[in-house]
């Protein structure tokens, strides 16, 4: 008896927009549009996020490199100081 929107609130697995979106469908009869309106909005979203989610990657791996370039270079020269040490 219930409206599918109302169900889906309830179980507070669906976003709030994709909710609303399902009520407005119900309301004008037009679920099939309603719901690929929806689909549209959260593909935007997921994409907006992702995008930040990279650019927020990019600085942090180049870091990464970075820190193990330095422990190489380390790596390499230490033997080369410490045998100059041994003939001081």
């Amino acid at each position: 008896g219930m409206d599918l929107s109302h169900s889906l609130h309830r179980s507070k697995v669906f976003p709030r927009s994709v909710v609303e979106f399902v009520a407005l469908g119900e309301e004008t009869g037009k679920m099939g549009q309603a719901l690929r309106f929806s689909e549209l909005y959260l593909r935007e979203r997921a994409d907006a996020a992702l995008e930040a989610a990279e650019a927020l990657m990019e600085p942090l791996a180049i870091c990464v490199v970075g820190v193990l370039v330095g422990i190489v270079a380390l790596a390499c020269m230490l033997p080369l100081v410490r045998m100059f040490e041994a003939f001081i």
